[in-house]
């Protein structure tokens, strides 16, 4: 008859292989990630050197038209080419459009498995199996998480501009129609705002925990004798072994660097749409990041930065529930 203590062992095996087979099937849907994503990167550029040449192709006319003595045939010929290039860049941006596409889809489904993961390790250490490395599985709810966070979508821009939302004032408006009309937008913009927080709300909780988990692994490992031959590594990948390098930034790596710039990017152009009329010198800090040809931000400047954006986004629903319960 089976022990409580082999249980516990055939229950760790078996959690074990699971991982194993889920994450070689983890493994080649990110490999097929950073393939789309190294594709995009060529298919973009490919897109910005047909611009520069249609943008040169129509200096190249203004300046045929411009000439005293204008060559009527070869300002046709011009056009004529203008033409072509114009046709092989909206081409190319349907190709840009569909590897976006694709990715926006394959991260979703990768943002699915990372939280499943996620969720099974906060059992495995909320458990009662025993030999269980707790510091293990700490460290790779730390991995997960980034790896979650960096594939998270973009967060978009207001559809409904903040300063002309503010202009308007429903107690200067005495047609019930157009006041019913004005209310809608506000109610709009609300909605809009409430969604944003959402997002900005989870990916604070995302980043808070990948800190807080880094920051405990980088203790274990400067409190214990052997701290320069341990490191936290993932369960095995297809032959990968992921690893939160504690020494760079509390685990975000190179790589994931690159998403968060992404994702820090889009935060910042919400954050200057939210700013209005304001040019504070915080904006201005995070403005720089667009000046960089090769951004890169750390997880609490990031933290920092989504915290900024909550803030702005909180001051912003407060206005707007102001001018909504005015006319109340």
């Amino acid at each position: 008859m089976l022990n409580i203590k082999n249980i516990n062992m055939i229950l760790c095996i078996l959690i074990f292989f699971a991982f194993e087979a889920f994450g070689q099937d983890l493994h080649s849907l990110e490999t097929k990630l950073s393939s789309l994503n190294k594709t995009l990167i060529i298919e973009k550029t490919k897109l910005d050197s047909l611009n520069k040449y249609l943008n040169d192709k129509v200096k190249e006319i203004d300046g045929e038209k411009e000439k005293k003595v204008r060559d009527n045939e070869k300002i046709t010929r011009l056009m004529a080419s203008s033409v072509t290039i114009s046709s092989d860049i909206d081409n190319q941006r349907k190709k840009v459009d569909a590897i976006g596409t694709e990715m926006e889809v394959l991260k979703s489904d990768l943002t699915g498995r990372y939280s499943s993961i996620i969720d099974s390790l906060n059992s495995l250490e909320k458990g009662t199996i025993k030999n269980v490395d707790k510091k293990e599985i700490e460290s790779q709810i730390a991995v997960y998480t980034e790896k979650k966070l960096n594939v998270a979508p973009k967060i978009s821009l207001l559809s409904l501009y903040p300063e002309k939302i503010l202009e308007i004032d429903l107690s200067k408006v005495n047609n019930s129609a157009e006041k019913q009309m004005y209310r809608n937008y506000l109610q709009t913009a609300l909605g809009e705002v409430n969604v944003r927080l959402d997002n900005v709300e989870a990916r604070m909780e995302e980043s808070k925990k990948i800190i807080t988990l880094n920051k405990k692994t980088k203790r274990f490992l400067e409190e214990s004798e052997f701290e320069t031959n341990i490191r936290p590594q993932s369960f095995s990948t297809g032959g990968q072994v992921a690893s939160a390098d504690h020494n760079n930034n509390y685990g975000i790596t190179a790589r994931s660097q690159s998403g968060l710039a992404l994702q820090a990017e889009s935060y910042i152009l919400l954050l200057n749409q939210l700013n209005l009329n304001t040019k504070t010198d915080a904006n201005s800090k995070w403005n720089i990041f667009f000046d960089n040809k090769n951004p890169s931000i750390n997880i609490e400047e990031y933290q920092k930065l989504l915290t900024l954006v909550k803030k702005r986004l909180e001051e912003y629903r407060l206005v707007l529930l102001h001018k909504l319960n005015k006319t109340k």
